[in-house]
């Protein structure tokens, strides 16, 4: 039987925390700390596709439809560029996103900081979401998954590298954090946001935000990226991306009760996650530079 390995450091110093069935597909993991980098992970790191193409996550819906609003972390982000980095304008600057989903980025982007599509480039795995991205006015989209092969591809170097939502999908994040900085120019920046695993009840916001495979593989919190990436680390935050009051009750109704139209008797619940959640925020933000 083969050795796990830490998919980051390949460490074999690692704990085991505990096993899982996942509902998303009813299969079993493992879950595990690597006491080197400070990675949590889940084995079998087997990445499913269609976990997003047939809309596993319902989330995924949304993608494909075009109807999806406007994410926190895409909030938060447009809010440090400007006040942190005293970013105004970003018209001449390479942008590429990896994991673009239905490119609500480039929509956002366009309109904060003046981008033009023909120095933007969107990376979707998921045909469907590509489809809503050329619908978006995105030209330059590349539907492959991100690995090393990637770089036959693209020949450009970029000035920023979006990776919202995307770093906790991977089975293999060394190789994706690697081929992310070859993509970037000499002071460059790549940009960041994943769940924070030491937010409030995390075991509960398993179910509620799919934090769980075949979904999520990978765990982060500010001391991973401290301890692994302290020379280029040059913002790191947390922020908190429940602001969908109704939206809330009605996922914490269906977790409770079993039905969300149920959802005002989960209101004391969701008011106490929001004060809960400003203590400890559910999510994370991290910017490094080449």
């Amino acid at each position: 039987m083969d050795r796990i390995k830490c998919p980051f450091c390949e460490s074999e110093d690692l704990r085991f925390k505990r096993n899982i069935v996942s509902p998303l597909n009813n299969k079993k993991y493992k879950h595990w700390f690597c006491k080197d980098c400070h990675l949590e992970f889940f084995t079998p790191l087997i990445f499913e596709k269609e976990v997003y193409i047939d809309e596993i996550d319902s989330s995924y819906k949304e993608f494909h439809k075009g109807n999806r609003a406007i994410p926190d972390w895409t909030d938060e982000t447009i809010k440090i560029l400007k006040n942190n980095f005293k970013i105004k304008d970003l018209s001449n600057k390479k942008i590429l996103e990896v994991g673009a989903g239905d490119c609500i980025n480039f929509v956002v982007f366009k309109k904060e900081f003046n981008i033009s599509k023909e120095n933007y480039y969107a990376i979707e795995l998921d045909y469907k979401s590509v489809e809503t991205c050329k619908k978006r006015g995105v030209v330059n989209i590349i539907n492959e998954f991100f690995d090393e092969k990637i770089l036959d591809k693209i020949k450009d170097k970029f000035d920023i590298i979006l990776c919202l939502e995307v770093l906790e999908h991977q089975i293999k994040p060394k190789e994706f954090l690697d081929v992310c900085f070859k993509l970037l120019k000499e002071d460059g920046i790549l940009i960041i946001s994943v769940p924070n695993r030491d937010r409030f009840l995390i075991r509960f916001r398993e179910i509620s935000s799919s934090d769980i495979p075949p979904h999520h593989f990978l765990r982060f919190n500010k001391k991973f990226f401290i301890r692994n990436f302290k020379n280029k680390l040059v913002y790191i935050g947390c922020f908190n991306p429940d602001k969908y009051f109704y939206k809330s009750c009605k996922i914490v109704s269906k977790i409770l009760f079993k039905n969300e139209n149920l959802w005002p008797l989960s209101i004391p619940a969701v008011i106490f996650l929001i004060i809960m959640n400003k203590i400890s925020p559910p999510s994370l933000l991290v910017i490094l530079k080449k």
